[in-house]
């Protein structure tokens, strides 16, 4: 068991290891990266990201572009996204914090926590709690599917926005 540490990169990068954590620093272009049994850190990414992980964290900050994570049975984190935030993950925790673009995230088994999020979202979480908080009013839509989970939103005060909610089994 090692590690993979690549920094200060001009273009972009590919990367497939497993068993090893892997972080990638300061890449000027892409990031597609596949691990698994270890974390997964990027960081100050100045093109998209893919990131392919299972059994392992994966942390991801200050991209530019648009970010793709798969994950299954660890964290996902994902901070500063200049894009589009697409996540799919299995029994792993999720927290997000700052999307420019729009997000969509499935998951399930632990919380999905999303702060500051810019775009349209859509939100899928099973067995898990889904939490919202937004410092400004939402300018576009959010769309929560959740099952066996509460669903808990935060906006600021003067918030004005329309709501549709249904439940089977629940209270709204």
């Amino acid at each position: 068991n090692g590690s993979t540490a690549i920094n200060h990169i001009t273009g972009g990068v590919t990367v497939t290891t497993g068993y090893a954590s892997a972080v990638l620093e300061s890449v000027s272009g892409d990031v597609t990266i596949t691990n698994s049994y270890a974390s997964t850190t990027l960081r100050t990414i100045g093109g998209k990201v893919t990131a392919n992980n299972k059994y392992g964290h994966v942390d991801v900050q200050d991209v530019k572009g648009d970010a793709s994570i798969e994950n299954r049975y660890s964290a996902v984190n994902a901070e500063r996204i200049g894009g589009n935030l697409k996540i799919d993950g299995r029994n792993n925790s999720v927290d997000i914090d700052q999307v420019n673009g729009s997000l969509e995230v499935e998951t399930s088994y632990k919380t999905l926590s999303v702060r500051n999020a810019k775009g349209t979202m859509t939100l899928s979480n099973r067995h898990g709690d889904v939490d919202i908080e937004l410092d400004e009013q939402p300018k576009n839509d959010i769309t929560v599917n959740a099952q066996y989970s509460d669903v808990t939103i935060e906006m600021p005060g003067n918030a004005t926005f329309q709501f549709d909610g249904r439940t089977r089994y629940g209270n709204v």
